[in-house]
C-alpha cells in the first residue's frame, strides 16, 4: 500500500514553496535531534518561528537551514536526522502540514496539503520528498527516524496509521504499515537505533508500547513499560539508555538493552508484510536505577541523545536544554538554546 503522502517526480513545486518562505515565522512543533554523524558534539536540529534551524554545540552558533510562513500557516513534525542516498552523512527530515482555518482554505485552488522534505545542513538544499492532499487530520505527528526508515503517524481519529519510507533505497515509496482496522492504531513515538530500523510504538486504544519492525511487519516486544500517557522516547547510539518523556515532571533516563529485540532479518531491505497484532517476546531491560532529569520541568516535547550519550537535549518551555547525562534529579542544564524564539509545544 502507499502512504498518504505521495512521494514526488518532480521537486520544484516544493522548492518554491520553500524558497518563498523567507524572513517569517510561525509556531511549530520542536524537536531536537543530534546527529551522529555531524561533529563530536553532534548537531541539534530543531523547528521554531523562524523554521527549520541547527546549532553548533561547539561553537553555540545557529543557522536556519528552511525558513516557514508566519501566521501559524503550517503545522510542522520533526525534524529528525536520517541517512540519505549517495549522502555521507545524516541530513535532516521534516514534514508539514497546511493549519490554515476553514475559512481560509475555501479560497479558489487552495487545497491543503501534507508535504515532506529533506534538509541538507550543510549545503542548505531542501529537497521536497512528497506531498499529499489532507482535508481531514492535523498532519502527520510522531516524526522518528534511525540509520534505516524514517516513520510518522497520519490520519485522525481511530484511523491513525503508520508510514514508513526506507531511507537506504534512492527510489523507495512511502509505505503503510498499519491502518485501522486491519491492525491496530499506532502512535510512533521514536525510533531505536541500528540497521534494523525499529519504531517505538503505542497503541491508541490500549496505551500498550510495542517495537514495530518495519521490515518483517510484526509487534515485537518493548523492553520497558512505559505508561499510556508517556512519550516520546529517544534511544543512545549504543541502545543501552532510553529517555522517556512523562506526562510532567520533564523526563526520565532508564537503562535498557535492545539486542533481545533487534533481530537480524533475511527479508531483503524495503520489503514489508501485514503486521502481526501478536507481539514476540523477549528478555527485559537491565536492573540499573532509573534516573529522572530535572523533574521540575513541566512535559518535554522531544528529546534527543548526542552521539556519546553524555548528554541529552530536550525542547521544553519554548526553547531547548541540554543536560548531562549521568546528572542528579534539579541539576540545572549545561547549555539552553533558542529560548523566546517560538519553539513550542
Amino acid at each position: 500500500m502507499v502512504g498518504r503522502i505521495r512521494l514526488l517526480v518532480s521537486a520544484g513545486a516544493g522548492a518554491l514553496l520553500l524558497a518563498s518562505c523567507g524572513g517569517s515565522s510561525a509556531a511549530v512543533t520542536p524537536a531536537p535531534s543530534p546527529s551522529a554523524g555531524g561533529l563530536p558534539a553532534g548537531l541539534i536540529a530543531y523547528a521554531s518561528s523562524k523554521g527549520i534551524s541547527v546549532i553548533d554545540p561547539l561553537t553555540d552558533k545557529t543557522a536556519v537551514i528552511a525558513p516557514l510562513p508566519g501566521g501559524g500557516a503550517f503545522r510542522v513534525a520533526g525534524p529528525v536526522w536520517g541517512p540519505a542516498p549517495d549522502v555521507a552523512y545524516p541530513v535532516i527530515y521534516f514534514a508539514i502540514h497546511d493549519d490554515r482555518p476553514p475559512e481560509r482554505r475555501t479560497t479558489a485552488g487552495v487545497v491543503p496539503y501534507d508535504w515532506l522534505f529533506r534538509a541538507d545542513p550543510f549545503t542548505g538544499a531542501v529537497v521536497p520528498l512528497g506531498a499529499s492532499a489532507d482535508f481531514e487530520s492535523e498532519g502527520p505527528f510522531g516524526l522518528s527516524a534511525n540509520s534505516h526508515f524514517l516513520a510518522m503517524t497520519v490520519g485522525c481519529c481511530t484511523d491513525y496509521q503508520v508510514d514508513v519510507l526506507d531511507l537506504t533505497q534512492r527510489h523507495a515509496s512511502i509505505k503503510v504499515l498499519t491502518r485501522p482496522p486491519a491492525q491496530p492504531a499506532l502512535f510512533t513515538q521514536g525510533a531505536g537505533p541500528g540497521i534494523d530500523g525499529l519504531i517505538a510504538v503505542r497503541g491508541f486504544a490500549t496505551g500498550a508500547w510495542y517495537f514495530l519492525n518495519p521490515q518483517l511487519g510484526v509487534l515485537n516486544h518493548f523492553p520497558l513499560a512505559p505508561g499510556p500517557d508517556d512519550g516520546p522516547i529517544a534511544f543512545s547510539a549504543d541502545g543501552t539508555m532510553a529517555a522517556l518523556s512523562l506526562p510532567d515532571h520533564g523526563a526520565i533516563i532508564e537503562p535498557v538493552n535492545l539486542r533481545p529485540v533487534f533481530p537480524s532479518p533475511s527479508r531483503t531491505p524495503g520489503s514489508t508484510a501485514s503486521p502481526s497484532t501478536k507481539p514476540s517476546t523477549s528478555p527485559s531491560s537491565s536492573t540499573v536505577a532509573a534516573r529522572r532529569v530535572n523533574s521540575r520541568l513541566p512535559h518535554v516535547d522531544a528529546l534527543a541523545w548526542s552521539p556519546d550519550a553524555k548528554q541529552l537535549a530536550v525542547a521544553v518551555n519554548g526553547g531547548i536544554q541540554v543536560y548531562n547525562s549521568s546528572g542528579k534529579d534539579g541539576d540545572k542544564a549545561l547549555k539552553s538554546y533558542a529560548g523566546g524564539s517560538g519553539v513550542t509545544a
